[in-house]
């Protein structure tokens, strides 16, 4: 075996791993206290995160905590909420602690401090079998996965985003040992604490670093286009001709991913995107390749032409700010926020749009037809993904549902026969609200 996999530096004192919940045994001894009638079971965060999980996973809650102090006191869903210092009383007790909340890292730090009990972000609480086999596929490759040594080549890895403690060596680590024929080039920021990369460096060939944008974006998006690009650009100059586009949260982890992706290209009717002015098609998965927001997909995963990629990540720096649930939002329709660059993977698509000098309709039908002409959709374990993130990947499985996704076999159909279903949801009839309580 070769270097052991390195401890969070930002966890709490004592407890190298607090903030490192995603090992498989961790998971199966979560999994069992949720239905051991001995174990108290608390959950933490109160919003849209804990209404989709409770209403698709309910489990019995003993109470709920929160950092919104005007919600102590009250209830959700008829469980009460609670202050976060009352788990100073759960110390020594037989606890889990749930968080509903997409800041799970910084919130287990928090819980660190407080007292010392388990916990889980609620997608990896519950994760399926198939996750958790994924998952105990990538412990064993990051824990024997040799150091790199400058490889170039053709195909490229691009790893974009902030360095994550210990979950970005995780992911690169498990994707060098997986993927030993590939260049890895990391794309992060110039900031970077130096014991940060030299925890990730070894197992990449490249790192990219530059200055953060001023102006971060609508949910960072400014963020992710300038790492992006960079990444792409260096592993360009590295004489790349094909990149996959991952995140530094997100490992991709399908034994010689490039050779499935050329061969099943291959078989697919390029002209389509050729026509547009693509060397072919962009290969994308299903989470996230909205089909009821319009030029939507998936951001997530990306593989293709280098020089496609190249285009598509061309995106210029968005100079607005603020959020995309901002009031002014929530009651226009959701074709008109997306047709205005929202969220970031309709503002991604549509400058693609412009870029290949493709017209936009703004229809359901073209949305469509762009997926259907200038990607390729594919399922998440066509990929085998694993996103320490969300390791449950939210909106999985919906449909008739405004979050529904394009799956693989709806992307087919698509190829097959143009003509689409009957049956729809009109974008232009919802609002940008409905998709918020639609996850609620």
């Amino acid at each position: 075996m070769s270097d052991p996999l390195p401890h969070d530096p930002a966890a709490a004192p004592g407890r190298p791993d607090a903030a490192w919940p995603l090992t498989r045994r961790r998971l199966d001894d979560a999994q069992r206290a949720l239905f051991d009638r001995r174990m108290r079971i608390i959950g933490w965060g109160t919003g849209s995160v804990f209404d989709y999980f409770q209403r698709r996973f309910p489990v019995r809650l003993d109470y709920l905590v929160d950092n919104d102090a005007t919600r102590w006191g009250g209830t959700r869903q008829g469980v009460p909420i609670h202050a976060p210092s009352i788990l100073t009383e759960e110390t020594g007790r037989d606890a889990l602690v749930i968080v509903y909340s997409s800041a799970w890292p910084e919130i287990q730090r928090q819980l660190a401090a407080l007292a010392d009990l388990p916990s889980l972000p609620a997608s990896a609480a519950f994760a399926d079998a198939p996750v958790r086999a994924t998952l105990a596929t990538a412990d064993l490759l990051a824990a024997d996965a040799p150091r790199r040594e400058g490889r170039e080549g053709r195909d490229a890895i691009v790893v974009q985003g902030p360095v994550v403690p210990y979950t970005t060596a995780y992911v690169v680590r498990a994707m060098s040992a997986r993927h030993p024929e590939a260049q890895i080039v990391l794309s992060t920021w110039d900031d970077t604490p130096r014991e940060a990369l030299e925890a990730v460096a070894p197992w990449t060939d490249d790192v990219v670093l530059g200055p953060r944008p001023s102006n971060p974006g609508i949910q960072n998006r400014n963020l992710q286009i300038a790492s992006t690009r960079a990444g792409i650009a260096r592993a360009i100059a590295r004489g790349a001709r094909t990149v996959l586009k991952t995140r530094t949260d997100l490992a991709v982890l399908q034994p010689e991913v490039f050779r499935q992706a050329r061969w099943w290209c291959a078989r697919l009717d390029q002209a389509p995107a050729r026509r547009l002015g693509q060397r072919g098609r962009l290969v994308v998965p299903s989470s996230y390749t909205r089909k009821y927001m319009l030029y939507h997909p998936s951001d997530l995963v990306m593989l293709g032409a280098a020089e496609d990629l190249e285009r598509y990540w061309s995106a210029p720096l968005d100079e607005r700010a603020g959020s995309l649930l901002a009031a002014e939002w929530l009651d226009q329709p959701l074709a008109q926020v997306n047709l205005a660059g929202n969220p970031t993977e309709s503002y991604l698509g549509l400058a693609f749009c412009r870029t290949l000098g493709r017209p936009i309709a703004g229809t359901l039908d073209d949305s469509w037809a762009f997926y259907r002409d200038s990607f390729a959709v594919v399922d998440h374990a066509w990929l085998d993904l694993l996103w320490c993130k969300h390791l449950a990947v939210p909106d999985t499985g919906l449909v008739h549902d405004v979050r529904e996704t394009v799956t693989q076999a709806f992307w087919q159909r698509l190829q097959l026969d143009p003509a689409l279903p009957s049956t729809r949801l009109d974008p232009y009839g919802l609002p940008l609200r409905a998709l918020t309580e639609a996850a609620a």
